[in-house]
């Protein structure tokens, strides 16, 4: 076909609406097909559609092969992704018995591999069996199963050819070629050799001629999708896309090796990822990346670590995520790729305070993980830290607002940006959801261009109603031909009609009687297509949707078990440390039912996540927390609920937030998203629901991330004219702090904003420090060079009522009456490094003298558990007094003295709360976040006036108070794994320990373990789990370690790499170049090679001489 007649045929297929309706009509019918809708429901489609639409699949195929010889790549992808679709809703569905369909599922793997849909070809793959040698190795192939494959290829070249060949003449040939291309397409994965890579596509051109001549169309379409499959692996291989970012071969080399010998190797960049890895966009010193979740934001974040390290090995690369649990995911996927590398990744472990062991941990590591409030109290208390900062990475960037933690985060990002200048540094800015990228590209890059916008997902979505009416569930699908799932769920009869002997009649009752009911059994249905998320607005819904769950479950006799036994046993028990060992949520967790909500207990929630993550939950209920980074895929996402309360709604941001979770890659070709509307309501509801509906299936609704500081200026600035403050007295009343006005309209003013300006004045105290502002003529005048580049700034220019100009004067103003606040310039350190608001701040240094007095006492006593509570008490007493924000709820009272005694004892929550009430937001939330932060601040401040001592107190007691311990050796214990605080009180008495890192603490706890397990030592059963689930993780982490030998021996070849590869077939071995034209059996010392002929990719490599050295690419190989 000419390229002129496959435009002119692809527009025309394009544009024919019957044609399209065709494909319409098949995507319709697909989804009755995966929901195992019964056939007698399906409506009349059109007579023939599977050979039409196989016709216009194949079509579709034909202008895309010759648009990929042209080099034309967007029409190329789109017609081979076009036809795959096709052939997908025709054939790959579980039931289908349609004939020819094995051939039909590997042509839509192979187009989809074309279109870089990586993901959906592995999937339908999984659905292709064939007992075909060429359809066996080309599946090995695609799914990455290379160690399977070149089992396969060793039996085909050492065995006899009689019992691995076709009897078909042709089909030897066809076999002989193909697995010689994909010996040379291996060595390309293995090596990046790209002579190999030209080989193999050379052997398949042969191919394509051969089948040409032959007249087998269908094996001539097989390998022209083979070709393009080579050449898709030309541009997407990391061997393509790496070097040329890092400029270093080594370095590129170890990072593909490392990715490439994972137990699910990874060879090629995402679609997504290779939009948003280029080459210039890197070289900005700002930019920000938007991409779907699940897309592999990650990798984008590896690379641009690699390429700071390659630059500058010295330097410090810091990862801020906003949760805890994110910061989890990303530390376990950062440091399984970077150590194996040589480098250190940490995560710093605590809430808002800066540890000893913090510092320690920094001092040795190249990538640090952080939350935001972590980030900000390291930032300002750890100069020698500061000046190490060359990448600071921000991840779920989109998250800025009118909510206290993001204005707060908003403004670490611009403290950060000066750090980052004045080390000619590099921000980057991660997000999932960004509508107004430019926006943020102009505040982190200064650039509008200084962006990459991804749309790509690896799984496509489907949006749909689910509809209860009276007692039955329907499923109305959307699309441009709508399906329908009618009776999805039909009434159950639960209690029949009655009539009691006085003549009252009660009415018969019906399964499901609501839209709980009917949610849960749609959910429990669709687990024939996958795993389920049901949303719910509020944390209180979560168990009562979860027990209809679980009831239903019981009724149908489904059961569950959980494939990944340590993380299973981490969350058992981490929910008998938080509940004990009756535990509603651990029962259900048992069944495969996860409630998530952020009630959850902070190390009950993370076992969860980490187990949701590696494994398959059956239905998972949750709230929008779920939404916050975590990396949790489903197939259905079902909408039960929206509201959080009588007048709020789920923001259109987090909606697609959730609906992101639809669609797991490697698992799912499409995501489902269902939203729950209840027909059984009045019209007017009804009409509300669905207006609901559609406002949130409409992406474009998706609200603009707006600048909290722009939102927090504007409001100071509303708010004084509330008070009908003149606009010059207002900017005075900042600058003078109450004495420019009437005192009235001042005190009345402040009593609104102080709470505001606590989030901004610590900050502009640090900034002024960075600034240098006391040498400053005018000390506010650094403020236009730091804030016009704002995105505060950036937002203020778009809005006519509240202008940029205003929002730099009112900053200006409220930074001298910051500066008249701190005094002398001297108290500014102290200020800043306590991360406390200023005025808390400013109490603080006014009461050093007591507080060290406080400190000095139990210095000078025994240091008893009894002394050490007496210290807590005087600084909680102290903390109540505080002009700071109190947690809603906690009162510091008589049953305060129980409940610390506990807390700090390490008792269990669930022991205490049976005692007292509000346990729960008392250590949570007061002793494990805000006491260690009011205390790490007063740490902070007298570590400055040289009191050394009390200053290391304070910081043990800090830390002691947010794990919930009363020792060192007890929170090391607990840090290093054993997250439990009576266990690693336990342990504490057991294992002696003088280092301060947390690492060679594990090791003790292993060896302690190990005597355990001889019956040389002895502990509860509770921690013997705990030691067991440690010493579980190391050995999953093992490396196979092998003996580093040399041989002697001369071979009459030439090898072009110099390396023989060590193969064994049944008790054979042999040592092959990596064609096989070179088979060299063993005859000697077979007993050394037996050893390691099982280990992939391990060979000889020729030194001097005759001498051969054993050696591996494989990084996971430890050679001794």
């Amino acid at each position: 076909m000419k390229l002129e007649t496959a435009y002119n045929y692809f527009e025309k297929l394009e544009k024919d609406e019957r044609l399209q309706n065709y494909i319409s009509q098949a995507n319709s019918r697909y989804i009755l097909y995966i929901a195992n809708e019964p056939l007698e429901n399906f409506p009349h489609y059109t007579v023939n559609l599977d050979e039409k639409c196989t016709h216009i699949a194949f079509s579709y195929l034909n202008c895309g092969w010759r648009f990929f010889l042209e080099k034309i790549s967007d029409e190329a992808t789109k017609c081979m992704e076009k036809a795959s679709e096709i052939l997908e809703y025709l054939y790959a569905y579980s039931d289908c018995e349609k004939l020819y369909k094995e051939y039909y599922r590997l042509v839509c793997s192979l187009a989809y591999y074309i279109s870089a849909q990586y993901s959906k070809s592995f999937i339908i793959l999984g659905k292709y069996n064939s007992d075909s040698y060429i359809g066996k190795i080309t599946k090995l192939f695609l799914t990455r199963n290379f160690i399977e494959l070149e089992r396969q290829l060793e039996i085909k070249y050492l065995k006899n050819d009689e019992e691995t060949s076709s009897e078909n003449k042709d089909n030897i040939i066809y076999e002989k070629i193909l697995s010689n291309a994909f010996l040379h397409i291996i060595n390309f994965i293995r090596t990046g050799k790209m002579e190999s890579l030209e080989s193999s596509k050379d052997m398949v051109r042969d191919l394509i001629t051969l089948a040409d001549i032959n007249n087998e169309p269908h094996m001539w379409w097989y390998f022209r999708l083979l070709y393009l499959v080579f050449e898709e692996y030309e541009d997407g291989s990391l061997w393509k896309v790496v070097p040329p970012l890092l400029d270093n071969d080594d370095i590129s080399a170890k990072y593909i090796y490392a990715n490439l010998y994972k137990k699910k190797p990874i060879t090629e960049f995402f679609k997504s990822q290779r939009e948003c890895l280029d080459g210039e966009l890197l070289k900005n010193d700002g930019f920000v990346i938007g991409m779907p979740t699940s897309s592999g934001k990650t990798k984008v974040a590896e690379v641009t670590i690699l390429k700071t390290l390659t630059k500058s090995p010295g330097a410090l690369c810091i990862y801020i995520a906003p949760y805890r649990s994110l910061a989890n995911e990303v530390e376990f996927s950062l440091s399984s790729m970077f150590e194996i590398m040589g480098y250190q990744v940490s995560q710093l472990y605590g809430g808002s305070q800066t540890s000893p062991l913090d510092r320690q941990l920094t001092k040795q590591a190249n990538v640090i993980i952080v939350t935001p409030e972590k980030a900000k109290s390291m930032l300002r208390s750890n100069k020698d830290l500061k000046d190490r900062i060359q990448l600071v990475i921000i991840d779920e960037g989109h998250l800025v607002g009118f909510q206290p933690r993001y204005i707060t985060g908003e403004l670490l990002i611009e403290e950060l940006k000066i750090v980052l200048k004045k080390n000619n540094g590099q921000l980057v800015l991660l997000s999932a959801v960004l509508p107004n990228i430019s926006d943020f590209s102009l505040w982190i890059g200064e650039d509008d261009k200084a962006k990459r916008m991804s749309v790509w997902r690896p799984s496509s979505q489907r949006f749909g109603e689910l509809s209860l009416a009276r007692n039955t569930v329907n499923i109305n699908w959307e699309g441009e031909t709508p399906s329908y799932n009618k009776n999805f769920i039909t009434p159950k009869l639960v209690k029949p009609e009655r009539i009691t002997k006085t003549g009252r009649k009660y009415a018969a009752k019906y399964f499901p009687a609501d839209k709980k009911e009917g949610v849960a059994a749609t959910a429990t249905k669709m687990l024939d297509v996958g795993s389920v998320l049901i949303y719910v607005g509020r944390s209180n819904m979560v168990l009562s949707q979860a027990r209809i769950v679980s009831k239903l479950f019981e009724e149908k006799g489904i059961e569950h078990e959980w494939r990944n036994k340590n993380d299973w046993l981490f969350v058992e028990l981490a929910c008998i440390e938080e509940y004990g060992e009756d535990s509603e949520i651990l029962s259900l967790l048992k069944q495969g039912i996860v409630p998530h909500s952020s009630k959850l207990p902070t190390e009950v929630r993370q076992s969860i996540e980490k187990l949701m993550a590696n494994d398959n939950p059956k239905i998972i209920i949750a709230t929008s927390t779920l939404g916050q980074g975590v990396n949790i895929g489903v197939s259905t996402v079902i909408v039960s609920n929206v509201r959080l309360d009588e007048s709020n709604t789920v923001k259109v941001n987090d909606f697609w937030n959730i609906a992101g979770r639809a669609g797991r890659a490697f698992t799912d070709t499409e995501g489902k998203i269902l939203y729950a509307i209840d027909r059984n309501k009045s019209q007017w509801s009804i009409y509300n629901q669905i207006q609901m509906k559609e406002m949130y299936f409409k992406y474009r609704n998706i609200e603009k991330a707006t600048s909290g500081l722009y939102l927090l200026l504007r409001y100071l600035f509303i708010l004084s004219e509330e008070f009908e403050i003149e606009y010059s007295l207002f900017l005075e009343l900042l600058a003078e702090n109450r004495e420019s006005i009437d005192e009235q309209k001042a005190v009345e003013f402040f009593s609104e904003a102080d709470q505001f300006l606590e989030l901004l004045d610590d900050t502009l105290i640090s900034m002024d420090i960075m600034n240098e502002a006391n040498v400053l003529e005018n000390s506010s005048s650094w403020i236009d060079d730091v804030f016009r580049s704002s995105l505060a700034f950036i937002q203020a220019k778009q809005d006519q009522s509240f202008s940029e100009e205003k929002m730099i004067e009112i900053l200006k103003a409220r930074n001298s009456g910051v500066i008249k606040l701190a005094g002398e310039e001297t108290k500014w350190h102290s200020i800043a490094s306590s991360s406390v608001p200023l005025r808390a701040s400013l109490v603080i240094e006014h009461r050093i003298d007591e507080l060290l007095k406080y400190v000095r006492k139990y210095i000078d006593s025994d240091k008893s558990f009894e002394e050490l509570l007496s210290l807590v008490m005087e600084l909680d007493i102290f903390i109540d007094s505080l002009p700071i924000s109190k947690i809603e709820g906690i009162e510091i009272g008589a049953n305060f003295s129980e409940i610390r005694e506990g807390w700090f004892s390490g008792t269990s929550i669930h022991i205490l709360e049976k005692r007292h009430e509000n346990v729960r937001s008392i250590c949570n939330e007061y002793y494990s976040f805000h006491f260690p932060w009011i205390v790490n601040a007063i740490a902070q401040k007298i570590k400055l006036i040289d009191c050394q001592e009390e200053s290391k107190v304070l910081e043990q007691i800090s830390l002691f108070a947010e794990i919930g311990l009363n020792n060192n050796k007890s929170v090391k214990i607990y840090l290093a794994g054993i997250k439990s605080r009576n266990c690693a009180t336990e342990l504490s008495e057991k294992i002696g320990m003088d280092n301060d890192l947390v690492t060679p603490v594990k090791e003790l706890l292993l060896e302690f373990f190990n005597l355990c397990v001889v019956k040389k030592e002895d502990c509860s059963e509770i921690c013997f789990n705990w030691l067991k689930l440690l010493n579980d993780e190391k050995e999953a982490k093992e490396y196979v370690k092998v003996k580093r030998r040399s041989f002697q021996f001369n071979i009459p070849f030439d090898l072009h790499d110099n390396l023989l590869y060590i193969k064994k077939v049944q008790s054979e071995i042999w040592l092959c170049s990596f064609d096989y034209k070179i088979k060299i059996p063993v005859l000697k010392e077979k007993a050394l090679f037996n050893e390691c002929s099982d280990i992939p990719d391990i060979f000889l490599r020729k030194e001097k001489g005759d001498v051969w050295i054993l050696d591996s690419h494989n990084p996971y190989i430890i050679f001794y």
